[in-house]
């Protein structure tokens, strides 16, 4: 019996164990986010004019987005929500890619309005516009999954939405370890009860472990179950017809 009761625990904390990790739509946000701060990163000098013009920056550009690739199709792995994040990064490092080689064909001394084409260079603005809608997208779920702030919107939010959520995290394995430990303590007290009693151990353990979930079933049950119809007008008119028939045959 002893050690059917262990088994109980060890079941019981893995269980908890289980509980406590995050689901798979908050780690693919996550990915999905990660993958948008690395586009960011990488473009964060897209704004000068002299360094764009130079193949340095676009293999650096290269890189980041190849970087940023990985979260990403891990994010559409786990949540199809993010098929369309992972495929446009994935098209616009290709696109990239392709002007670079063309560049690497040409000379890196060159400049950029020496090597690239009529093609690439409609093709670019609009492979990045499509990157940056699914990045916005990004940022919406993610406002969307966070507290809103009594001061208002701030420029670092997407960073508390993400401290938010690893203290909601947080909170839920402490509940959870909690909630069995209580479980498990009450099982124990159980045992030493039935054993102090000279009662059956074995039969206990089971009635306090089934009771409880038998109990649970049975409120979620009735919870679904749909509520009682009202008398509907029909069967009132009825009862007053044959009220008032009762009385006039009476009288």
């Amino acid at each position: 019996m002893k050690a059917v009761v262990t088994g109980v625990l060890v079941v019981m904390f893995a269980l908890a164990g289980c509980s406590t990790e995050p689901s798979d739509e908050d780690l693919a946000l996550d990915y999905a986010y990660s993958a948008c701060l690395r586009i960011d990163e990488a473009s964060a000098s897209l704004g000068s004019e002299w360094a764009v013009e130079r193949y340095t920056f676009w293999r650096s550009y290269e890189t980041g987005l190849v970087e940023a690739r990985t979260p990403a199709n891990q994010a559409a792995a786990l949540d199809p929500a993010w098929t369309g994040l992972a495929s446009a990064i994935g098209e616009y490092a290709a696109t990239v890619s392709l002007l670079n080689s063309s560049w690497r064909a040409e000379g890196t001394s060159s400049l950029l309005a020496d090597v690239v084409n009529d093609a690439l260079r409609d093709e670019i603005p609009r492979r990045l516009g499509l990157v940056e809608s699914e990045c916005a997208r990004v940022n919406d779920v993610l406002a969307l999954t966070q507290e809103p702030n009594a001061s208002g919107a701030t420029s670092n939010s997407n960073d508390n939405g993400s401290t938010n959520r690893e203290a909601e995290a947080i909170l839920t394995a402490v509940a959870g370890v909690v909630s069995i430990a209580l479980f498990v303590a009450v099982l124990w007290f159980v045992w030493w009860m039935a054993g102090r009693k000279n009662r059956n151990q074995t039969l206990y353990i089971i009635l306090a472990i089934f009771l409880p979930l038998i109990m649970i079933i049975a409120v979620l049950v009735q919870r679904k179950l749909p509520d009682p119809q009202p008398v509907s007008g029909e069967h009132e008119e009825y009862d007053d017809k044959g009220e008032s028939d009762g009385a006039n045959s009476r009288h």
